[in-house]
């Protein structure tokens, strides 16, 4: 029982000891939440004698309740008996166990678009994004079912929706919290059993909770009344999912309740944990506490840098990481976007370096935008093939004859010839003009090529023409190819985007152990619960970190909620860093201003000196990274 307690602050034996009633546990950035909630299993079976099958812990997602699972059980081999799992899983063991829906099956995601698509042909209506987008149908029908609140178009849809899926004896993912809720509420046997079955029960992330979850949970420690939940309110960044963190709040106000606050970090060396602190403090609404680094000998750093424009970004963050040991999960680039994080993995790929991205990755280089202008090099460059001359020529509208390429290998410069003969002069005219601009293109970098291709020949034009899913694929085919920008070879892009593909299909899947060294790309999001040596965050300029303009209070600060998640993955070094004008400076790095020296480059917080001068800071960045990064001198 003692080593139980062994090492722990003060908050956390709190937390471990504490038996029966309700406590609502603040757990800040590497607060050891992990290890407090399995000691308290521990501590349960030990020293309370709770039989280990009266515990029921829950999270989110089905690794941290593996995780979680593991751990205790490898301290606490009786743990091995307790239940953990996720929401979901749990309430399905409730409702599979009922007896009541045994004629349900499951939906898949094909058979879950095929159920909308058939609803949305029996609503009259002119509207051709609901048309084209019925993920966004069942996205918006999805938050209606947990929160109980519309968003979108989703509630046009939401009756007519579930009243096919019950035609078809079907259920939904959402269904399993709905259905386990009208159970305990209607079902008093069901709801008895189920209250009886567990006498202690843990929450995990306990923030992102959603008001079906929240409702269940409350109904089956009803009767016991013993209920811990841990959370953070300031990383709560799932609203788009549902997620509720003023649920903390209900729950310390409803019942009485004990609250712990765990407030020291042992992750984040002081200057990074002072400054994350700095910038979620400017968020209202919140409990307050404070996150004060346990870290002894501290050698960590806030580093802040501007560029001139994105590629000098970009090139700064590569000279950046030619110093640092890219071990296995020792160094990541963190954004805001999964389209900046595929402009890393380009930027990666065109410089050798191994990555990792886990997240969930759309193929971009099979967008059209991408594929065109890639079939537009090819053929600049030698291909000569009709098929590549054909996806581009007629994009804008030049009214290029099809007929005039009767070969399968295509020589530019005899087309127009071809139709002059067959006296088809206003043709050839178009051929003529065509081939000169070929002709031109073909002299330039790659860089200037592109330029040409979408300003000069009408592309981008092209693709703002179109309807507003292929606009929106089209613009965001473009941006991913910024980052190529480095390049200025043609074959070197036309491999590296072959590389692209390659390093696509052999990344590991989120189950997958990593294989050798490399770096992790990740958004925000992704990053939520990890934890790197070096940590840095690119791109965070106005409108992109917060993204958008116009944001509600709310909005604002589940941005800044997001932000400070990314910061507090950083163990030792933080590098944000932003470019453009001044007034692109994001809102978030002119909150740090205490920590920033005005007159400084390269701005340097640490825990030894609150203001560094410029060449100090530019040396210190030296010596920890092999280099010193340029700047273009703004102040702060």
């Amino acid at each position: 029982m003692i080593h139980m307690l062994e090492g722990a602050t003060a908050d956390q034996r709190s937390v471990i000891t504490f038996k029966d009633g309700r406590a609502l546990v603040l757990a800040g950035p590497g607060s050891g939440k992990t290890g407090v909630i399995t000691s308290r299993i521990g501590y349960l079976m030990d020293h309370w004698k709770v039989p280990p099958s009266r515990i029921l812990t829950v999270t989110f997602t089905t690794s941290a309740a593996a995780e979680m699972q593991r751990r205790a059980t490898e301290r606490f081999p009786q743990a091995a008996e307790a239940v953990f799992g996720t929401f979901h899983s749990v309430f399905y063991q409730i409702i599979r166990s009922s007896g009541y829906y045994q004629g349900f099956t499951f939906l898949s995601p094909y058979e879950q678009k095929q159920i909308i698509e058939a609803v949305i042909r029996h609503f009259p209506t002119d509207n051709d994004i609901i048309q084209k987008d019925p993920a966004a149908l069942l996205s918006d029908i999805s938050y209606q079912k947990n929160t109980g609140k519309e968003r979108g178009q989703g509630s046009r849809f939401f009756a007519a929706y579930t009243q096919e899926c019950r035609l078809r004896g079907k259920l939904d993912f959402d269904d399993i919290l709905l259905f386990c809720r009208e159970l305990l509420w209607e079902k008093s046997e069901v709801r008895q059993f189920w209250q009886k079955r567990f006498s202690y029960l843990q929450i995990d992330e306990f923030q992102d909770i959603n008001l079906l979850q929240y409702e269940i949970m409350s109904l089956l420690a009803e009767e016991c009344g013993n209920l811990v939940a841990v959370g953070d309110d300031d990383q709560a960044i799932y609203s788009f999912r549902g997620s509720d963190p003023s649920l903390m709040k209900r729950f310390e106000q409803e019942e009485d309740v004990k609250r712990i606050t765990l407030s020291r970090n042992f992750r984040c060396d002081p200057a990074i944990a002072d400054a994350a602190q700095i910038s979620i403090s400017h968020n209202g609404e919140r409990f307050e506490k404070r996150s004060v680094s346990e870290v002894k000998e501290s050698r960590g750093e806030v580093l802040i840098e501007h560029y001139e424009s994105a590629a000098g970004e970009g090139k700064g963050i590569l000279e950046c990481l030619k110093g640092y040991d890219l071990q296995r999960e020792k160094v990541a680039i963190l954004v805001r976007t999964n389209r900046e994080m595929e402009n890393y993995a380009s930027l990666l790929i065109a410089a050798g370096i191994p990555f990792f991205i886990r997240e969930k990755r759309r193929k971009l280089y099979e967008l059209e935008s991408v594929r065109d202008f890639a079939a537009f090099i090819r053929f600049l460059h030698g291909s000569g093939e009709r098929s590549d001359l054909l996806r581009f020529m007629n994009k804008p509208q030049r009214g290029l004859l099809r007929g005039a390429l009767s070969e399968r290998r295509v020589d530019i410069d005899r087309v127009a010839s071809g139709l002059y003969e067959r006296g088809l002069t206003e043709a050839a005219r178009d051929w003529e003009k065509f081939a000169g601009q070929l002709a031109f293109a073909r002299s330039l970098d790659l860089f200037a090529a592109k330029q040409y291709f979408f300003k000069t020949m009408g592309y981008e034009s092209y693709i703002r023409s179109l309807e507003e899913k292929e606009r929106e694929e089209g613009l965001e085919g473009m941006a991913f190819l910024e980052g190529f920008e480095g390049t200025t070879k043609p074959a070197e892009f036309l491999e590296q985007l072959r590389s692209y593909e390659k390093s696509f299909l052999q990344q590991p899947d989120q189950k997958s152990p990593l294989p050798g060294n490399g770096i992790m790309i990740m958004t925000y999001h992704g990053a939520k619960g990890l934890e790197f040596d070096r940590v840095l965050l690119p791109g965070v300029c106005d409108g992109a970190v917060p993204k958008g303009r116009g944001l509600t209070g709310e909005q604002l600060a589940e941005e800044r909620r997001m932000f400070y998640v990314a910061m507090t993955r950083a163990r030792h070094t933080l590098l944000i860093s932003w470019y453009g004008v001044e007034s692109r400076l994001s809102l978030f790095v002119k909150e740090l201003q205490p920590y920033i020296s005005s007159n400084s480059r390269l701005s340097r917080y640490s825990s030894k000196a609150s203001i560094t001068a410029s060449n100090s800071s530019s040396s210190s960045m030296s010596e920890s990274s092999g280099s010193s990064l340029g700047s273009s001198g703004f102040s702060l």
